[in-house]
Order: C-alpha cells, then sequence, then structure tokens
C-alpha cells in the first residue's frame, strides 16, 4: 500500500501543477496581447505534445530507467515554464508549452503504468482513488491560481514549477520502475483491435471533457450570465470528484463490460438534457460523474482483463495517447460544429463519440458471451 499511497501523492501534484499552468497560461498569453487564435494553436501545442511523447516514451523507455527518464522530461517541464513567463516571443511559447506537455506526458505513463501494476483485485477502485486525488488537486489550483496570479505572474508559475519539483524528488526516491522493461512485448503494436474497446475510454473522455470544458459556457453565455455559466461548469467539476470514488466501485459488483456501457449511456443522456432541459445545474453535476468516471474504469480495465504484464508499458502509453488525441481534436472538431452549424449542437460530436463506444462496448459484450 506503500506505493499506491505514493502514487496517489504524485496524482494530486501533478492535478495542482496542470491545474495551475495551463488556465494561467492562456490568461498569461492574454496579458502579452497574443491574440485569441495564437493562444489556441499555443494551448493546443500541449495535447500535441501529449501525444508525441507518448509515442517517444514507449519508443526510449526500455533503454534507460523510467524513472530517470521522467526526472530529465520534469527537469526540462520546469526550466519550460519559467523561459515561458520570462520571454516576449511567439516561437517561444510554443517550444516552452511543447516541453512542459512531453514532461507532464511521460509523468502520467509512468504513474499510470504502476497503477496497472498494484498488487490489487480492484485496480478499478485504486484508479478511481487516483483520479480522485488528481481532481481535487486540479480543482484546489484552479481555485487558488487565479488569486496568486493576480498577487504576481511569478509567483502562481512559480508554484507550478515548486509542485513539478516535489513530484521529481518523490519519482526519485521510490525510483518507480516500469514492469519488465528490457523484454519487449511481441507483438504489442499488432494488439490495438484486442485493446480498442477499452483505449477508446481515453480518447472519449478526453474528448468530451476538453469540448465540454472549452464551450460550453460560450453555449450558455447567450442566455445566461457568465457567472452562471462559471457555476454550471463548476457543478460539472464537482460531479466528477464527487462520484468518483462511489462510482469507480461499480466494475467490481457489475463487470467492466457493463460498468463502462453503464457509465456512457448515463454520459449521453445527461449531456442530451443539459442542453435540452431547464435543470442545468443537476444534468451538470449527474454528466461529470458519468464522464469522469470512464477514465479510471477503462484504463484499470486495460489490466483487469485483456493485458499481459509484458503489455503493459504499452498499453498504458497508448491509452495516454488516445487521450491525448481525444483532448485535441474535442475542441476543434466541436468548434467547427459550431462555427457550420448552431451553438446548441456544440454536444453532438461528443454525444456520436460516446454513441459509438456504447455500441462498441455492447458488440464485445456479446462476443464474450459467446465465447463462454
Amino acid at each position: 500500500m506503500k506505493k499506491v499511497g505514493i502514487l496517489y501523492i504524485l496524482g494530486f501534484l501533478v492535478g495542482m501543477a496542470t491545474g495551475l499552468f495551463i488556465p494561467l497560461s492562456t490568461l498569461f498569453l492574454e496579458s502579452k496581447g497574443v491574440s485569441e487564435n495564437i493562444i489556441g494553436m499555443i494551448s493546443s501545442t500541449y495535447f500535441v505534445a501529449m501525444v508525441v511523447g507518448s509515442i517517444i516514451f514507449l519508443k526510449i523507455c526500455r533503454k534507460t530507467d523510467a524513472y530517470k527518464l521522467v526526472i530529465s522530461a520534469l527537469l526540462l517541464a520546469v526550466i519550460a515554464i519559467f523561459v515561458f513567463v520570462n520571454s516576449t516571443k511567439i516561437i517561444a511559447f510554443f517550444i516552452c508549452m511543447f516541453v512542459v506537455g512531453l514532461g507532464i506526458s511521460f509523468n502520467f505513463i509512468t504513474i499510470q503504468n504502476n497503477l496497472a501494476q498494484t498488487d490489487t483485485d480492484d485496480k478499478t477502485k485504486v484508479t478511481g482513488i487516483y483520479a480522485f486525488f488528481f481532481a481535487i488537486g486540479f480543482a484546489v489550483s484552479t481555485a487558488l491560481g487565479t488569486i496568486m496570479f493576480s498577487i504576481s505572474t511569478n509567483l502562481a508559475f512559480g508554484a507550478a514549477c515548486v509542485l513539478l519539483l516535489i513530484d521529481m524528488v518523490i519519482i526519485y526516491k521510490a525510483k518507480l520502475k516500469l514492469g519488465n522493461s528490457d523484454n519487449k512485448s511481441s507483438g504489442s503494436e499488432n494488439k490495438i483491435a484486442l485493446f480498442f474497446p477499452f483505449i477508446l475510454g481515453g480518447y472519449t473522455y478526453g474528448f468530451i471533457e476538453n469540448a465540454f470544458s472549452a464551450f460550453y459556457p460560450i453555449y450558455l453565455k447567450d442566455s445566461y450570465s457568465l457567472k452562471f455559466a462559471g457555476i454550471v461548469l463548476g457543478t460539472f467539476v464537482l460531479g466528477g470528484i464527487v462520484g468518483m470514488l462511489p462510482l469507480s466501485a461499480l466494475p467490481a459488483k457489475l463487470g467492466i463490460y457493463k460498468a463502462c456501457i453503464l457509465f456512457s449511456i448515463g454520459a449521453l443522456f445527461s449531456l442530451a438534457l443539459i442542453v435540452g432541459t431547464s435543470q442545468k445545474l443537476l444534468f451538470s453535476l449527474i454528466a461529470g460523474a458519468c464522464v469522469c468516471v470512464i477514465y479510471p474504469s477503462t484504463l484499470a480495465a486495460l489490466n483487469m482483463e485483456r493485458v499481459s504484464s509484458d503489455d503493459v508499458i504499452w498499453a498504458t502509453g497508448v491509452y495516454s495517447m488516445f487521450y491525448s488525441i481525444g483532448s485535441a481534436c474535442g475542441p476543434f472538431v466541436t468548434g467547427f460544429v459550431m462555427d457550420f452549424t448552431h451553438k446548441g449542437l456544440f454536444i453532438v460530436s461528443g454525444l456520436l463519440i460516446g454513441l459509438f463506444m456504447i455500441v462498441h462496448l455492447v458488440m464485445e459484450t456479446k462476443m464474450q458471451l459467446q465465447r463462454r
């Protein structure tokens, strides 16, 4: 349990660090007079780096100790944050955002891999608790970040650097490993079809979460005050935090396929009802719980039913890559839909992705029953 506790602490720290850097970076760029289009491109660079980082990490993690690789990447991320705050060049902002994304990507994969290898029968619950600590860290830092930013820019970004440095020290002391990293898993690259139902969960979660966070306030702004839009978005985050622990225990009782189908259906209906009814706070709370629990359930499922010990590194890396792709695609596709249709249809793309996941999981469930 000592190792699991360390992973929870790391989740809280990286949640706080990203909760400070990601939202405040846009405020900082705006204060420097950078246009909204360029700010959007710079922010997207973070998620592009997450995808690239997943690929790079999978290629080189077997050739070196994982903790040394992560520490080096996080140290570069800290330096990049320092340069980011003290630079005025657009190209420097792009490069720094990319380097930070790489460091966070390496960190995520290492933590997820170690979560998958914890010695427990209920890995979904363990992953859910980790996601809970990450969400708490992100929420706390998001709330405090704007206050710190108003006091001093250096204070806010300096706090993010300190959190990553503490993260580095813990990883160094714990010397986190990546399983059997000396023996390359045979044929892992051909197993996407086998892992796909749950890897799709990472993409779906990243897509819906970031599309909703980016465009729901814009949709509400036409009919409601900006303050109310912020409250509704906060309710979505609160739903994810409150629902994470109780809902992440369901896969052990219902089975991973049935639980994931249930979560996806709940997410679909609640997201649709947010737009279609006046009870926006209630359904935002339910949507937050159902969407956020998709992450721990599908990530844990990779190790519970589908992945041998030799494939854990590859599977968690690919999961992170699909999550990052979904995070980048969500705002882009949703923005495209809103530009060419109606703002009320902002959630359509997310609903279609969720529906595809449900259909795929139902088909997989039938195949599992036929095999038995």
